[in-house]
């Protein structure tokens, strides 16, 4: 399989409870959280999630 292909993650119920608060997709927050582009709050609720739903 390539690198680039993610594989659809199942997602917990934290994980869709934060989706819906802060409007962004878990693998968005990742992102900018792997970027530093969030602040500390934003950045504890993305830790709070699943590293099964963390996109690899």
């Amino acid at each position: 399989m390539p690198r680039n292909t993610s594989v659809p993650k199942a997602l917990t119920q934290l994980d869709l409870r934060i989706e819906a608060a802060v409007g962004h997709s878990i693998d968005r927050l990742w992102q900018h959280r792997d970027r530093d582009l969030l602040d500390e709050p934003h950045t504890r609720l993305v830790d709070a999630t699943a590293p099964s739903s963390r996109p690899s």
